[in-house]
């Protein structure tokens, strides 16, 4: 939805900037700020900065304008050089003791703004992050958490599961997760549900690691039932496709149905185990809730009543 976007290669190699640009030829609403890894370090740390300059430019032109970032890790380390060379006193890491502060002169810049001229316009500020041997506690990857609004950490065992995009629960966040959940656009159901897949998240995450010990023939019922829909809502819900059309963007309506479905099966089920002692899932049923992100709008809403019918009536 973003009327322009710009793109910040940080100390990208060469030949994938040129690949990257070769890709564009026909975009006209893409500005590239190439900084390629064989330029001086001066040019690296600057080139965020121009980047936020230019998106300003066209923000007070009534744009809506997305800056992306890659990396602001090599941005960071060029700032660590610089610094160096100017015999600043290193701290954490050896990055300077000023760092923090230069990240948050760049996250405050995106933002939506209303010029004088009663013009609006908005720039929203994407980075990457590359913590070395995925080491999450490194100072880059902690400062941008304190800083930002959303966070997105990915775990290589689930890319390794090939479950893509492979979203780390337990360490990615939002701070607007209460504004949507408090938005009158957001159903009271919607809302129950989020906060119940949330909590099935963490336990069926901790229930994942008591497997890896005792196995999964020493686990209880209602721990199988957890593990059984956290892998259903991985597939069901995380994963996403990117060379399919109706799974490469999801409106907020379809997010909040699919996952619905899921976590009403998922009480289904276990008021069925409560009822007779057994725990005995439904392929057929599990099978349409795979299958729901691949649907057009119209066969989406028609599948969804198909399997409330199931899940109300049985």
């Amino acid at each position: 939805t973003a009327d322009m976007r710009i793109f910040v290669a940080c100390g990208e190699r060469g030949n994938e900037v040129a690949d990257f640009l070769d890709r564009l030829k026909s975009n006209k609403d893409y500005v590239v700020i190439a900084n390629t890894s064989n330029m001086p370090m001066v040019t690296r740390e600057s080139s965020i900065f121009s980047s936020l300059t230019v998106a300003e430019y066209f923000r007070d032109a009534g744009m809506h304008t997305l800056v992306m970032m890659d990396s602001l890790s090599r941005w960071a380390e060029a700032v660590r050089e610089i610094s160096g060379l100017a015999d600043v006193i290193p701290a954490e890491e050896g990055y300077p003791p000023y760092l923090q502060d230069e990240m948050e002169k760049v996250f405050s810049r995106a933002g939506y703004f209303k010029t004088l001229s009663g013009v609006e316009g908005s720039i929203t500020v994407v980075s990457s992050i590359s913590p070395p041997s995925a080491d999450f506690s490194e100072p880059i990857t902690q400062y941008a958490s304190a800083i930002t609004s959303v966070g997105l950490f990915l775990n290589p065992q689930l890319a390794y599961a090939r479950i893509y995009p492979a979203i780390d629960f337990t360490l990615s966040f939002s701070r607007y997760l209460s504004s949507i959940m408090k938005s009158s656009a957001t159903q009271t159901s919607a809302r129950k549900h989020v906060k119940e897949a949330i909590d099935l998240v963490y336990r069926g995450i901790q229930i994942e690691e008591i497997e890896k010990v005792v196995g999964a023939d020493a686990l209880s019922k209602s721990q199988l039932l957890d593990l059984h829909a956290l892998r259903l809502l991985r597939e069901a819900f995380i994963m996403q496709n990117a060379f399919i059309e109706n799974d490469k963007f999801t409106p907020l309506w379809r997010q909040f149905s699919m996952l619905q479905m899921i976590m009403e099966y998922y009480n289904y089920v276990k008021s069925l185990y409560y009822k007779y002692g057994k725990l005995k899932f439904d392929d057929d049923l599990e099978k349409k809730i795979l299958n729901l992100r691949f649907l057009g709008d119209d066969n989406f809403k028609k599948e969804i009543k198909e399997i409330e019918g199931v899940l109300i009536y049985g």
